[in-house]
């Protein structure tokens, strides 16, 4: 690996830049931020269906690739190059790896490879399908999703990838896709966490809290995550209509989870303060903001109700 030209060192941090810009990644020196280098890719943003070439998606016309001009052994070659830089081992691996280092094109290139040559070729779908929704290409996520689908029609899976896609698009099909996928699986998170957001979107904040404590249930994950997220969104909710019995409940069925966000945290505080558990409830704010510093909710309640003897509207007013 070439060093830095500016500071010698070697760490390397790599971003995809804007898709206005084009498919290009940039690296930076880890050490002085200098720009190191500029790659500019070409990926197969259509459906890996076929036999679409593996480097751009187009379709071949007597050996040839009629969008990129080469050959399905040259298309081949290519993607064992950049496995290879990738540390070698199997395509699947090697984007997982290029993906955890925030070379998502890269990844991207070597799922798709995956999809067309293996190993576990729906396994490589679904992580090609997320690349795109990483990328923002949420059209051609939706599409690829589709075609996932149609391919595994029994894999509850392939029909969260859809809802998910679905939703980046704000699809109303994305519920419905959802829906489908837990009947046939109902251990899908991210599904369920979907179908959490989407109720909650609708109001429907009962039923939005009993499939986010489901999968809150279950180990660490990105729908996990988002579902606690949500859980934070319905807290807030309930600090700002004044339902402080109910706020109270829902924290203390969160159990140690609040322990693990500063802004249940701050709202948790609030509630003790309501209580009038004043030195509990700055005992939880030091707690919250060792969490997030200089969260808003925090300097609010420090400068406001448990500085002064006065009441929260009255300081929520001021």
């Amino acid at each position: 690996m070439d060093a830095c030209s500016k500071c010698e060192s070697q760490e390397r941090r790599w971003q995809t830049l804007p898709l206005s810009r084009g498919l290009v990644e940039l690296s930076r020196c880890g050490s002085c931020t200098a720009e190191m280098e500029r790659v500019h890719w070409t990926v197969a943003s259509a459906a890996p269906v076929g036999s679409n070439c593996m480097h751009c998606g187009g379709h071949y016309k007597s050996g040839i690739c009629l969008t990129c001009g080469k050959t399905p052994a040259a298309a081949i070659e290519l993607h064992h190059q950049l496995l290879d830089e990738q540390g070698g081992g199997d395509f699947l691996d090697g984007a997982r790896r290029a993906g955890a280092a925030g070379r998502l094109l890269v990844a991207l290139k070597l799922a798709t490879a995956a999809v067309h040559m293996g190993p576990r070729p729906p396994a490589a779908w679904v992580l090609r399908v997320r690349l795109m929704r990483a990328l923002e290409l949420n059209e051609e996520a939706v599409e690829d999703a589709r075609e996932l689908c149609r391919a595994q029609p029994q894999w509850g899976q392939a029909f969260a990838e859809l809802a998910l896609s679905l939703e980046s698009l704000g699809h109303d099909g994305a519920r419905a896709a959802a829906d489908l996928a837990l009947s046939m699986d109902e251990n899908l998170p991210d599904a369920r966490a979907l179908r959490a957001r989407l109720l909650y979107a609708n109001n429907r904040f009962g039923a939005a809290r009993m499939e986010s404590m489901e999968v809150l249930r279950g180990p660490p994950s990105r729908a996990r995550e988002r579902s606690l997220e949500l859980m934070v969104q319905y807290v807030r909710r309930l600090m700002e209509l004044g339902e402080v019995a109910s706020m109270r409940e829902l924290l203390d069925s969160l159990g140690k989870d609040v322990m693990c966000s500063g802004e249940l945290l701050a709202l948790l505080a609030w509630q003790r303060w309501r209580d009038g558990r004043i030195d509990e409830a700055r005992a939880v704010l030091d707690e919250a903001d060792r969490l997030i510093p200089d969260q808003e909710l925090v300097a609010s309640l420090r400068r406001g109700p448990l500085a002064q003897e006065r009441s929260f509207w009255n300081w929520l007013s001021t």
